[in-house]
């Protein structure tokens, strides 16, 4: 199973799931390393709260050139943090019902 980053835009993610996760002739997944893909997908968050908050104090200042890209940014890092929220929400669920499981 593919896991999409945070970041990642629509076109990109539907190449990611449609790119087959098994090599040619042999019958194991490919490795990915969880921890730089975690901080790639906590940094693109981190970077679009950033722009958006960017966006904000240059609207506040008089500095914004356009309301409306703005308003797209603040939504579109409103979107990537409710993501991020639920991600979690559902690590923490499926952690708990690990440690609920009798052995």
């Amino acid at each position: 199973m593919n896991v999409m980053p945070i970041g990642m835009s629509v076109p990109e993610a539907i190449n990611a799931l449609q790119a087959p996760s098994l090599a040619a002739g042999t019958s194991s997944a490919t490795s990915v390393d969880f921890s730089a893909m975690f901080d790639k997908a906590i940094g693109g968050l981190n970077g679009s709260l950033l722009k958006a908050e960017t966006g904000l104090q240059g609207l506040a200042t008089g500095d914004a050139k356009s309301i409306h890209e703005v308003m797209i940014n603040i939504a579109g890092a409103k979107l990537d943090f409710q993501l991020a929220m639920q991600i979690r929400s559902r690590v923490l669920d499926a952690y708990q019902d690990l440690m609920r499981t009798q052995i």
